[in-house]
């Protein structure tokens, strides 16, 4: 295995250039297939970032040490999948600890209904916002195409869940599913297939590891 080599730095101090690394950084990284990658980054004032090889030999784009600004602030570490290829979706803790959303549609990041979006903001310039309120970072995964599910710790530290279905949100965009339980540790999730949803976290009051399907 190749050693590790450095991609750009983590710390922004102006929207034109990079600058030193940081050691609170936090990373997301998906692939949509072969050879391509995505990386997500925060900086130290919580702005979210970036970066992706595409396999075309230019290397990491944006090139110079740059990231593409994201127009999002994170409050937890952004989390991303992909359900095939040229898609990206990238969710994140945002104000009111809510959870945001903003996907790749193959040729932009996607204009986000009015509904959706804050009021008097331009059409794919912010998130989409799915409400809900969150004591940890966000899990999110998919199964298939047209497909991915998002777990979060709410404040009374039980797991909400929602999922895109293909054609709206499960249970709704401003819902959740309350799952119980109660965590110290924010989600962790995987599927191994269509219609499959692992989920796990630490139960905060024996410490054991807790797992529903």
């Amino acid at each position: 295995m190749a050693s590790f080599k450095v991609l750009a730095a983590l710390a922004i101090v102006t929207k034109a250039a990079g600058a030193a690394s940081t050691s609170n950084g936090s990373l997301a990284i998906t692939s949509w297939g072969a050879p391509r990658l995505d990386v997500f980054g925060v900086a130290p004032d919580n702005t979210i970032w970036h970066k992706y090889e595409a396999g075309t030999g230019f290397g990491w784009e944006p090139g110079n040490g740059l990231f593409e600004n994201m127009n999002a602030t994170a409050f937890e570490n952004p989390v991303a999948t992909s359900w095939g290829n040229n898609r990206l979706d990238h969710v994140h803790i945002g104000r009111k600890s809510a959870a945001f959303h903003k996907y790749w549609d193959g040729f932009q990041w996607a204009r986000i209904p009015f509904v959706r979006r804050y009021a008097g903001s331009t059409p794919g310039e912010y998130s989409e916002r799915l409400e809900g309120e969150f004591s940890s970072g966000l899990a999110v995964n998919s199964w298939g195409v047209d497909r991915f599910d998002i777990v979060g710790r709410s404040t009374n530290m039980t797991f909400l869940h929602k999922a895109w279905t293909g054609t709206d949100y499960y249970p709704a965009v401003d819902k959740w599913e309350d799952l119980g339980g109660n965590f110290s540790s924010g989600p962790a999730t995987v599927s191994w297939g269509p219609g499959r949803l692992d989920i796990l976290g630490v139960s905060a009051e024996s410490g054991s590891m807790l797992h529903k399907f």
